[in-house]
Parts: structure tokens; C-alpha cells; sequence
């Protein structure tokens, strides 16, 4: 077994993973339609913690976890997104190893999900995992010390410091925790007055790639006015906002794409602010 096989060869890592395709099954049974994996991020595996943090992309059924790991981090709890919420716990105790090629196939139906005491239909799907993905990931984000959200787990340098922020604002505007995301990027832009590095930037970049939608921010006047007081706190400041800014184009792109012409116009309007006040 490719999983088990992992763990033999890298006695340091604490559990193995690899990918998944999806499919569906045709009207009447008759075949099958297979897809791709859908979101899935490539990372080392010290960069895990956080990838997972940001979006649920490795599934259980995918998984081997060594007994002692579980040991450590106790049982499943009984809600929505548990295996969500197992994993975080998992990636926060041990170091994994990725197995390439595709381990197993995810069928995707259109039936109830959740448990018969908490059914979840499937129009309602979507939004029940962003809510408890929300929620899963708020209650991890309360107690982490903020060390964890750096590869290396050790903040040394103003510049590891302002990472760290940057890193947990993301995994936070990712969930639409939009006010907090604010605040943090504030404190990343307090923590260092160095320019933004190459690294630096790729992790802003990364507010806008949730799977989720990200138009809950033209909700929230609150966060808003956050992210403009960020523009204007400081030259770095300025900087992150620019990068908000940039992060945001393909999502405008997409609503005009798809002929929301509303949402494009919200996007243009806080790229625009972002840009502008980031100058």
C-alpha cells in the first residue's frame, strides 16, 4: 500500500496523503463522468498547517495516520466538517508526506448529507460547509500561537513576525472572517518596515483563492473601512493594500465573465480603493 509504504520510508512524518479524482454517476446508472481532483494545493510538508487552514484540499479516504499521532490528538467530535476539524488538529501535531498519483475516486451525488439528526439538502450545501469551515477554523485561530503560521514555526526576525500576520490574515479573509483579516494585516504591516519580499507577496495573493465565494466583503462596512485604514497606516501598509488590490482582479474578471455585472462593479470599486490608496 502507496500510504503505508510512505510512512515505512519516512519514519519522521506522522501521517501520509495523496490525491483524489471526482465523478458522477450518469442518469439510470448506465456510466460514470469522471473530473479532476478540483481545489487542491501542492506544499512542502512543514507548509501544510496553513495550506489546510486556508482550504480543506486532503481527504481522510486518502489518508494514513499513524496510532500514536491519534493518540495524541483524541477522537472525532460530532459536527459537520469533522473530518475538517480532525485534520487541522492532526497537521498541528505531525508533519506529513504526500503520495503522488490519484489514491482513490470521490463520488459526488446529489443527495442529503450531514447526519440524520442534522441533515444538510443539497442546495444548502455550500453554504453549510463555509459556515462550519468558518466556524472549525475561528476556534483554531483563537488559541495557535502565532509561531505556527511560519514553515519553520519560529518567529526570530520583525520580518518572520509580519509573515506570520500575513499568513493568519489570509487563512482568515479565506473564510470571510473579513474584520479580523483587516486587523491582522494591520499588524503585519506594524510588525516590519522592510519591503514585502517575493514570499511576502505570494501569501497576500493568496486572499482571494478560497473555493468559496469572496463577495461576503461588500457586506461588511466594517472590514471595508479596515482595509482602507490599512492603505493608509503606513508605507507597508500601502504595500499590503496594493497586493489586497491585485489579488482581487481575476474575481472582477469572473463576475464579468459571468455577467454579474453588480459583483464586477463591487470588485472594480475595492480593487480601485486598494490601488489607489496603496499608491
Amino acid at each position: 500500500d502507496q500510504l503505508v509504504s510512505a510512512l515505512v520510508d519516512n519514519p519522521e512524518a506522522g501521517f501520509s496523503y495523496g490525491r483524489h479524482d471526482r465523478f458522477t454517476d450518469d442518469a439510470g446508472g448506465q456510466g460514470r463522468t469522471f473530473m479532476g481532483t478540483g481545489y487542491w494545493f501542492e506544499c512542502p510538508p512543514e507548509s501544510f498547517l496553513c495550506a489546510t487552514l486556508e482550504d480543506f484540499f486532503a481527504h481522510q479516504c486518502g489518508m494514513m495516520v499513524r496510532k500514536e499521532v491519534y493518540d495524541q490528538v483524541g477522537l472525532f467530535v460530532d459536527t459537520f466538517s469533522q473530518d475538517y476539524e480532525m485534520l487541522i488538529r492532526i497537521a498541528l501535531h505531525a508533519l506529513p508526506v504526500e503520495v503522488p498519483g490519484i489514491l482513490f475516486h470521490q463520488r459526488q451525488h446529489m443527495g442529503t448529507r450531514g447526519s440524520s439528526i442534522s441533515p444538510v439538502r443539497i442546495e444548502e450545501r455550500n453554504t453549510a460547509w463555509r459556515d462550519t469551515s468558518q466556524a472549525i477554523v475561528k476556534k483554531f485561530l483563537e488559541t495557535m500561537p502565532l509561531e505556527l503560521f511560519l514553515p519553520g514555526r519560529k518567529i526570530d526576525t520583525e520580518v518572520s513576525l509580519r509573515r506570520a500576520h500575513l499568513q493568519r490574515a489570509v487563512i482568515m479573509a479565506r473564510h470571510a472572517l473579513w474584520q479580523d483579516s483587516a486587523r491582522a494585516f494591520t499588524e503585519a504591516a506594524s510588525a516590519s518596515s522592510d519591503p514585502l519580499s517575493a514570499t511576502d507577496i505570494e501569501v497576500i495573493r493568496r486572499i482571494s483563492q478560497s473555493k468559496y465565494e469572496t463577495d461576503s466583503v461588500f457586506s461588511d462596512q466594517m472590514a471595508q473601512q479596515a482595509f482602507s485604514e490599512l492603505a493608509a497606516h503606513s508605507p507597508i501598509g500601502k504595500s499590503i493594500a496594493r497586493q489586497i488590490g491585485r489579488s482581487f482582479v481575476w474575481r472582477g474578471r469572473k463576475a464579468l465573465q459571468d455577467g454579474n455585472l453588480r459583483a464586477a462593479f463591487q470588485y472594480l470599486n475595492l480593487i480601485s480603493r486598494m490601488w489607489v490608496l496603496g499608491r
